[in-house]
């Protein structure tokens, strides 16, 4: 039976990072000082030293995913205690600082680190909605396998266009080779369509969806007095409709997947950012202190 690292060992973890909070926080109020709370207070290095060495350990998680002979705990448990004590990390470092920051090594240290958590909780979050959207919009099928079904349509519409006419033959051949998936990244991100198509008297024009070019062919068949050429269109346009949906699949799983990635562009680059910060500020500490 499936068990979600969420609640791996009934949830072990949760409890843990509770604990440690409660104490963190008892500590941070239980405090009698003279001055405001602050990072340099005998209970701000104590939060420091174990917001520093739960940064270190928690960065450990990737080698730790690559040890495959390691006996020293599961990848699931390790997974599941870097989740909560994540969190844990973002209520101790912040007492630490007793909400003091500045323009200083010492906040972009702090900042670093929230990016570092904050993108960590979208990824949590991520994991558990995107793949079940995933399988659910691709039915399934690998992207090349949709890819592969888009290829037969275009075959399938390359061979019937010619028995149109020859202008609607070049119309349609024109909205094949400008059809776009995500070119630009952000396209890819916000499944984004910026296929065209060029038509007589009109140009270059936007055909998202396959719509422009469905539009033109309605009119063609409008007008057309052939029958045999009029089937050939009407065939055409189902057969472009199909396409439309299933290029619609083809953006939706890219832009699902990049969704599921693009927390990791800033979470493992900033965390190594982020303990380099640290490092700077536990040096600078000792320094003027």
């Amino acid at each position: 039976m499936f068990e979600s690292f969420l609640i791996h060992r009934s949830m072990r973890w949760l409890r843990w990072s509770l604990v440690l909070m409660l104490i963190a926080l008892v500590g941070y109020v239980a405090q009698d000082l003279p001055v405001p709370r602050n990072g340099g207070t005998a209970v701000g290095y104590a939060l420091g030293t174990v917001a520093a060495l739960l940064m270190v350990w928690l960065t450990w998680l990737g080698r730790r995913k690559r040890n495959y002979r390691s006996s020293f705990g599961t990848v699931k448990g390790w997974t599941s205690a870097h989740v909560y004590l994540g969190v844990a990390l973002i209520v101790v470092a912040t007492l630490h600082t007793g909400f003091q920051f500045g323009a200083n090594v010492h906040t972009l240290a702090f900042v670093l680190m929230m990016l570092v958590c904050l993108s960590g909780i979208y990824g949590v979050w991520a994991y558990s909605r995107y793949p079940f959207k995933i399988n659910e919009n691709s039915k399934g099928k690998m992207r090349a396998a949709l890819f592969e079904e888009l290829k037969e349509e275009d075959r399938q519409i390359v061979r019937l266009v010619g028995q149109v006419d020859q202008e609607v033959d070049k119309v349609v051949r024109g909205a094949l080779e400008r059809t776009e998936i995500g070119t630009r990244y952000i396209d890819q991100l916000l499944g984004k369509d910026r296929s065209s198509v060029q038509l007589p008297d009109k140009g270059l024009c936007d055909n998202r969806d396959m719509k422009t070019v469905a539009d033109y062919l309605v009119g063609v068949l409008d007008t057309c007095d052939n029958p045999s050429e009029a089937e050939a269109v009407q065939r055409l346009l189902t057969l472009m409709g199909r396409r439309a949906r299933l290029l619609s699949r083809i953006r939706e799983d890219v832009r699902l997947a990049e969704l599921l990635r693009i927390w990791l562009i800033i979470h493992i680059p900033f965390a190594f950012a982020a303990l380099a910060a640290v490092a700077i500020h536990v040096v600078a500490v000792f320094i003027y202190w």
